[in-house]
């Protein structure tokens, strides 16, 4: 909504990137499981990669195995 009134907006669903694509493009990258602090569902991205500052950090720096490892055994 805005000025002119109520207006739909079509949201594009971009997926993330599959496991050997983040391996192929961040060699050697430390992975980390970060929480959202609302929602409490779990994210695995690069421990650099800038954030909203809704998430925090649960688990890392480790390799993605581990890292996926963790979210099956704490994810909801």
């Amino acid at each position: 909504m805005d000025a002119d009134g109520d207006h739909k907006v079509a949201i594009l669903e971009i997926p993330v990137a599959a496991e050997r694509e983040l391996k192929s493009t961040l060699p050697g990258a430390a992975f980390c499981v970060f929480e959202n602090i609302n929602t409490h569902a779990l994210l695995i991205a690069p421990c650099d990669v800038i954030l909203p500052a809704v998430f925090r950090r649960v688990f890392g720096p480790a390799d993605l195995a581990a890292c996926e490892k963790y979210v099956k055994d704490h994810g909801k």
